[in-house]
């Protein structure tokens, strides 16, 4: 029984951590790709029963000011998030349009992503500038017991929106002091990413 025992928990152990890369890999994926947005183009209307998505614009990596049109995408038919890249469809995009993007994450119980102006909610249609950060929350479902989820969570902070913080554009932003730290990614003249 002891035997018994210590396989099932070396079992619940390996199962719990290939969960853990698996789930913190996409967020950052996500979190990377939300960070470099310089425009929205569509939210899904997830209180119509749209599946919740976001199609954006960002610069594509290597090249001064050339922008790519992506999206990120949530089918609960079949559990993935899918990353649109070069994304040629027009929203809404749902069960019928997957098998245009490309599989981030399988296995997941659930997706959603909240907007914010400051500390409230940024409502489809106002100003971008005042759109300050994305929530992301994440659960997937664990494999050695599908009943059971994960849960994974985070806010990301635009930085290529020319956005005010959640403040009107003639004031200071109000979330300015909630901001630990700025960091900006550049090529150097020699053509390496750095952190500055």
């Amino acid at each position: 029984m002891g035997l018994v025992a210590a396989m099932k928990s070396h079992e619940f152990s390996r199962a719990n951590v290939q969960l853990s890369q698996k789930g913190q890999l996409a967020m950052a994926r996500i979190t990377r790709e939300l960070m470099e947005l310089t425009q929205i183009e569509a939210i899904a209307n997830t209180t119509a029963g749209e599946d919740p998505y976001i199609v954006y614009n960002r610069l594509l990596v290597g090249n001064d000011q050339t922008v790519g049109r992506f999206a990120i995408h949530f089918n609960p038919v079949d559990r993935t998030i899918r990353l649109y890249t070069g994304l040629t469809i027009s929203p809404p995009l749902n069960n019928f349009t997957i098998a245009q993007g490309d599989i981030l994450l399988d296995g997941v119980a659930a997706f959603a992503l909240t907007y914010f102006q400051g500390s409230d909610a940024w409502a489809w249609g106002s100003d971008p500038r005042l759109l300050s950060s994305i929530g992301i929350s994440l659960q997937m479902q664990r494999p050695d017991d599908p009943a059971r989820t994960q849960s994974f969570s985070t806010v990301v902070y635009l930085r290529n929106t020319n956005n005010f913080g959640g403040a009107a554009p003639t004031t200071t932003p109000a979330s300015v002091n909630d901001y630990s730290c700025f960091i900006a990614s550049v090529w150097d003249e020699y053509g390496y990413f750095t952190n500055q």
